[in-house]
């Protein structure tokens, strides 16, 4: 049984295993007949389920017409699993736990339920032509942003930005739990902008947070891939306060289901 850490974001699909890290595009689209060779690896992928065929990853963005992905930001979709079957298929077994991710400010046990239903079982199909026949026994559904913080569980208070291409996540850890009334998620992220001023961006978000981070702002962990660019407009908002970015700012909260997953699947057998 392998547990793996999957954070399925609107850009990258990114893996944690205890075979390393992997990536893909999140690009999704429906397939069409292509004139000439197409080169097929894992970041190029035909994936064929339930009599359907997509183009994922880098093919699909470079060919793909009709795209399945959607800026909403709910994760029970065809898109979550289709992503998923591109990771697991360049994983040597056919036996998986898995921790997901799920945005914050829809983490709602009905939306777990729904997450958590659609990827447990056994599922068949085809990446680029071969056959999988895979089992997922467990499934974990984490918030993102705060699932970061057990990859490096070092204090038992902090606060989370997590810059993401379609979210932004704001996450207080308090005796090293998550606050719900002290986090928050902005609907908007770094691909859907159309103002790129960034300290204007951080002004706005320091504003929302003021009470919900009033009781403790002496530590704030940056993660996400816009993490090293908010870096200098997060110390200009919060100058007393202790800021770092994540040791891997993109693969943060794969990393951290990674650990909540051994913890909640290989420990109880």
């Amino acid at each position: 049984m392998i547990t793996i850490g999957a954070d399925v974001g609107k850009y990258k699909t990114k893996i944690k295993w205890r075979g390393g890290i992997q990536s893909h595009l999140s690009s999704v689209s429906t397939f069409r007949e292509l004139r000439g060779e197409i080169p097929l690896d894992d970041q190029n992928m035909i994936i064929e389920y339930e009599n359907q065929k997509f183009f994922v990853g880098d093919l699909a963005d470079r060919e793909g017409q009709n795209y399945l992905n959607s800026p909403d930001w709910h994760k029970s979709n065809t898109v979550t699993l289709i992503n998923l079957f591109a990771a697991v298929s360049r994983i040597p077994s056919t036996d998986f736990s898995i921790v997901v991710g799920n945005p914050f400010g829809i983490n709602t046990p009905k939306e777990r339920e729904r997450l958590k239903s659609m990827i447990v079982g056994t599922k068949h199909f085809k990446v680029n032509h071969k056959d999988y026949r895979v089992t997922i026994h467990n499934v974990g559904v984490a918030p993102e942003g705060m699932a970061a913080y057990y990859s490096v569980p070092l204090h038992n208070d902090l606060n989370i930005l997590d810059f993401g291409s379609s979210t932004i996540h704001a996450i207080a850890i308090r005796n090293r739990r998550l606050t719900d009334s002290r986090s928050h998620t902005f609907d908007f992220g770094f691909e859907s902008l159309v103002d790129t001023d960034y300290r204007s961006i951080m002004q706005g978000i320091k504003f929302k947070l003021e009470k919900k981070w009033g009781d403790f702002n002496k530590r704030i962990m940056l993660i996400g891939g816009m993490a090293s660019e908010m870096d200098a407009f997060v110390k200009e908002q919060y100058p007393n306060s202790q800021i770092t970015i994540h040791h891997n700012q993109h693969f943060a909260n794969a990393l951290g289901m990674y650990e909540m997953g051994k913890v909640a699947y290989e420990r109880a057998n």
